[in-house]
């Protein structure tokens, strides 16, 4: 029987449309949003969906942003705006789980961003892995990582946030393709900011990588 692949959380926010958007709101705002989502580091697919979707229900209502430029993020998803956008919820009879469930994911995105100096740089909007490595030599276990690193987030945070949400220790096999991987994309992508990512990667040492040396 063949074995089909689920998707990452970077495939499924490529496909994502919301149905909070429209089509020009929704333009200026996908790359800002799949990328403060992907910072926040779903586990899973379904996860990001999850997130995305509060978050564009958020910006939807959001009196700062007038849908005719690119959304600043993180001047956007605030705790007073979460807080108002609650009382939007309640006011439209949403149950308290719901707006819990809002409430959380908002909250981490909102960390996420508040946990980055500039945002994260945009991620491929074409539904293929950000990876440059050929398919197969990244393992599905580590596909999340990569997508994590790829898309801007921090070694550290991202390490932690993986160890975290999967309870497995970041060994050698996980390690190993994705900082071949997330390389090789540096290097591809040659910008000033790859630059930077690819000083992080290449010196690979136990103060970053745990088991990797």
């Amino acid at each position: 029987m063949e074995t089909i692949e689920a998707d990452t959380p970077a495939q499924r926010l490529a496909r994502y449309t919301p149905t909070t958007l429209s089509a020009g709101p929704w333009s200026l705002a996908r790359d800002p949003a799949t990328a403060a989502v992907l910072a926040a580091c779903p586990v899973s697919a379904e996860d990001a969906k999850g997130l995305v979707s509060r978050l564009c229900q958020l910006l939807a209502g959001h009196p700062g942003w007038d849908r005719r430029q690119v959304p600043d993020l993180t001047v956007l998803v605030t705790e007073p705006a979460i807080v108002a956008h609650l009382a939007r919820l309640t006011v439209a009879g949403k149950s308290a789980k719901t707006r819990e469930n809002h409430r959380a994911d908002l909250r981490r995105v909102a960390r996420a961003l508040a946990g980055t100096t500039r945002p994260p740089s945009a991620p491929n909007m074409t539904g293929t892995s950000t990876s440059t490595a050929p398919a197969g030599r990244v393992p599905a276990t580590s596909q999340h990582l990569l997508d994590w690193l790829t898309a801007g987030v921090a070694p550290l945070v991202a390490v932690a946030a993986w160890e975290d949400r999967t309870g497995r220790k970041a060994s050698r096999d996980v390690l190993d393709p994705v900082v071949k991987a997330v390389v090789a994309h540096c290097e591809t992508n040659a910008t000033d900011s790859a630059a930077g990512m690819v000083g992080l990667f290449v010196p690979v040492g136990t103060s970053v990588w745990g088991e990797v040396s």
